[in-house]
């Protein structure tokens, strides 16, 4: 009878370590999320800033600039570095201009363009002449822009600038 009582008390820390242990989500358990997956348009993401979050549609435009920010990301650690940018980090930027838009976000296609046009010429300096200053002027760029189309991610891109 003892021996059982023992046997009992020994046995719920482990049954309770074990159940805690077979319970570690996925992320904890080691495992990596691919950071560099692209989203596709249509896939449905999840509003920003909401506890319950409602499910929505992004457009193509955002999703690219998304990855636009991904991007200029991974050039930053290079400027920041001195290191050339290899050509494997650049998107091809020049599809901005063709990219749908957030319905009613541009009322002026052909403004918007000069900022994108301005764009792509601060991103060729940036590959000629991978500096900071170079780098800056792109993210300097894309604050512009956004300050007359869509403020919202203008503290998240000054945030890519190298002081």
């Amino acid at each position: 009878m003892k021996l059982r009582k023992n046997i009992m008390k020994g046995s719920l820390p482990i049954a309770v370590i074990l159940f805690f242990a077979c319970n570690v989500p996925e992320q904890q358990a080691g495992q990596k999320t691919n950071e560099n997956t692209e989203i596709e348009n249509t896939e449905a993401v999840k509003a920003p800033n909401t506890d319950k979050a409602a499910v929505r549609t992004v457009s193509e435009l955002a999703v690219f600039m998304r990855n636009m920010h991904s991007e200029l990301k991974v050039a930053r650690q290079f400027v920041k570095d001195s290191v050339v940018i290899p050509d494997t980090v650049w998107l091809d930027f020049a599809k901005v201009v063709e990219m749908e838009s957030t319905a009613g976000m541009i009322k002026d296609q052909d403004h918007f363009n000069g900022y994108a046009q301005l764009f792509l010429q601060r991103v060729k300096e940036l590959k000629d002449d991978p500096s900071v200053e170079a780098y800056n002027a792109v993210i300097s760029n894309c604050v512009s822009c956004h300050q007359n189309y869509c403020m919202g991610p203008i503290t998240k891109i000054k945030k890519l600038e190298i002081n």
